[in-house]
C-alpha cells in the first residue's frame, strides 16, 4: 500500500528531527547545563575521547612539517616515564592532584564565588579568561611551548568538564562533585596513556 504522506510532510518531519537533534547536542555541550545522573560519566568519557581525537589529528598535521617534533620523550633518569609510573603509581596520583589543585581548583573557587553572588556577563568573561590562562599554564607545565596545543587544549577540556558537572552552581557539594569528576578523568586518562606507552 502506498504511503499518503506528501513530500512537504516528510520534509517537515525531517526538519523537526534535525532541530531536536541540534538542540540536544547544544544542551549536551553547554557548560551552563549541569550534567546529572548517568550524564556525568558520559561527560567524563567525552573529554578523553575528544582529546584523543584532537591529539591524533593535530600530531598528524604537525609531523608532516616537523618529523622530529615528538622525538624528545619524557624520561625520569634513564627510565621512560611510562615504565617509571607503572613502578610508582602513587607518583601519578600525586602529580595529577598537584596539577588539578594548581590549574582547576582556582577556577572552581572563582566559579563558586561568582555563582553565589549571581552570574553577570563580566563574571562569566572573567571566569572564562581565568580558565584560559590556567589552561595555558597547564600546557606550559607539561613541557613548555610545544605542549600548549596539546595539554593546553586538554586543560580547556577539563575546565569544560568542571563547569558541566556543576561548578557553575552556588553549591559547595556540586563544586566538589565537579572537581572530583575532573580528578578522576585526568587520573584515568593518564593511567591508560602511561600504561600503553610503557608496553
Amino acid at each position: 500500500m502506498k504511503s499518503t504522506t506528501t513530500f512537504r510532510e516528510e520534509l517537515s518531519e525531517c526538519y523537526g528531527f534535525t532541530v531536536r537533534a541540534v538542540r540536544t547536542a547544544l544542551k549536551a555541550v553547554n557548560p551552563a547545563v549541569e550534567a546529572t545522573g548517568w550524564y556525568v560519566p558520559l561527560a567524563m568519557l567525552a573529554v578523553p575521547l575528544a582529546y584523543t581525537l584532537w591529539f591524533n589529528v593535530l600530531s598528524d598535521i604537525i609531523v608532516q612539517f616537523r618529523p622530529d617534533y615528538f622525538e624528545s620523550g619524557y624520561d625520569v633518569g634513564h627510565i621512560p616515564l611510562g615504565q617509571f609510573i607503572i613502578q610508582n603509581p602513587l607518583w601519578l596520583v600525586r602529580s595529577v592532584l598537584r596539577e588539578e589543585v594548581s590549574c582547576r581548583l582556582p577556577v572552581c573557587l572563582m566559579a563558586l564565588l561568582f555563582a553565589r553572588q549571581g552570574w553577570t556577563p563580566i563574571r562569566v568573561a572573567a571566569t572564562v579568561t581565568f580558565a584560559l590562562a590556567l589552561s595555558v599554564w597547564f600546557g606550559w607545565l607539561h613541557g613548555g611551548l610545544k605542549h600548549l596545543p596539546f595539554e593546553g587544549i586538554a586543560g580547556l577540556m577539563l575546565c569544560w568538564l568542571l563547569m558541566k558537572c556543576g561548578a557553575t552552581k552556588p553549591s559547595f557539594a556540586k563544586m566538589l562533585k565537579a572537581f572530583m569528576a575532573v580528578i578522576l578523568t585526568h587520573l584515568a586518562y593518564d593511567a591508560v596513556w602511561f600504561w600503553l606507552t610503557a608496553r
